[in-house]
Formats: structure tokens, sequence, C-alpha cells
């Protein structure tokens, strides 16, 4: 039944190809899902805004029917979910102790599993799969649709790595070189002293000029 289980989601989240993108406001409501989980998750809290955005764009959306379970108790962790809409039922499981075959359902009420949480709209479970450490990404409890068409947002381990990495690179990587100005202004500047230089010496030269048509003017009025 697991392995059913198991095909019938990665059936689901084959088909995210052959989805029509996402608007512009259901990636804002997911971003903003997003965002109040941070303070509650470490994870996602280092984080920044556009890679959150980013996932939420890449990220599955998936539904289930009622009692249809999500994640089993003790399978290694490879998505992280966050409930669209619905309710997800968070269980312990426990080994059958009788002697007797345990019942098909699985019912909690025969002591084999033990409700822990009831979680609804906006909440987040399974986040194992945002772990790098192999042995704690190991499921802990089993979460089950609690009613017909639960939806969830479903953010794969290897897209949030990615996302992750390519935050540290980006953080990590040379700030870009900034041309070196002075020179030019160096030039400039001594352009500037050149031209107001020879701006000062032709002025020079017709104050002169005009001293000695002065003074020629003054001996001509002399000799006459």
């Amino acid at each position: 039944a697991r392995k059913a289980e198991a095909a019938a989601l990665d059936e689901a989240l084959q088909q995210r190809q052959a989805d029509e993108p996402r608007s512009a406001l259901e990636i804002e409501q997911m971003l903003a899902m997003l965002e109040e989980l941070k303070p509650t998750m470490p994870q996602l809290g280092l984080l920044a805004k556009p890679v959150c955005k980013r996932l939420c764009e890449v990220a599955t959306t998936v539904t289930f029917e009622a009692g249809q379970w999500i994640c089993r108790q003790g399978e290694a962790a490879e998505h992280f979910y966050i409930i669209l809409s619905g309710g997800v039922q968070v269980c312990r499981e426990h080994a059958w102790q009788s002697s007797a075959p345990p019942p098909e359902d699985d019912d909690a009420a025969h002591g084999t599993l033990q409700l822990i949480a009831t979680l609804f709209e906006g909440d987040a479970f399974g986040e194992q799969a945002l772990s790098e450490d192999v042995c704690a990404r190991l499921r802990m409890a089993s979460c089950r649709a609690q009613v017909r068409d639960t939806t969830c947002l479903c953010v794969s381990r290897r897209d949030f790595l990615e996302a992750q990495h390519a935050q540290t690179n980006a953080s990590l990587a040379p700030a870009p070189a900034i041309p070196d100005l002075a020179p030019k202004r160096e030039k400039s500047s001594s352009r500037l002293l050149a031209k107001n230089y020879l701006s000062s010496e032709a002025a020079l030269t017709m104050l002169v000029g005009a001293l000695k048509a002065a003074a020629g003017e003054r001996s001509r009025e002399q000799e006459q």
C-alpha cells in the first residue's frame, strides 16, 4: 500500500511540468505563508525573500483525498509541505503488540496509531527534508489528509538545497570591481590647468600690446 501511495505522489509531482504557470497573486500568497513560517523554522529563516519566491515558483501543488497518507513514519524525507487548504493528521505509529493480526484500516482506536496533532491551512510539516544530515531526514511521524481535497504546496529537498546553495554562493562571490576614475580626473585637471594657463598668457599678451599701442600714441602726440 505504501508503494502505491508513493507512486501516486510521484505521478502527481511529475504533472508539475504540465501545470499552467502560477499567477503573480498565487505566488505572493504562497510567499506570505513562507514568510510567516520563518520564525519557527530556522531553515527557512536563513533564506532571503527572492529565494523563497523562487521556491514558490518551482514548488508543486498536490491534492490528497481524505484518509490518504502523505508521508509515513521511518521513511526518508524528500519533500516539505505547506497546507494550502484542508487539514492533516499527524500520527505516531506503534508496533502491533497482540498476537492477533492488526486491523487493515490502521485505525487509531485499535491502538496502532496515536494522533498527536492536527494541522490546518498555513501550517507546515515534513521539515526533515530540509536537513542536509542524512540521519535527521527520517520521518518521525506519519501524516494523512483529514478531509477531502486537502491541498499542499510541496517543496522538494533538491529544489530547497539548490536555492540554499545558490544564495550561499551569491553571498561569497567577490564584489564587482569599481573602476578607478582618479587618472581620468587627474587628466581632466591637467587639461583644465593647461587651458587656464593658455588663456592667461593670451590675456597678458593682449595687455602688453595695448600698453605699447598707448605708449606709441602718446609719443606721437608729444612730437606733434
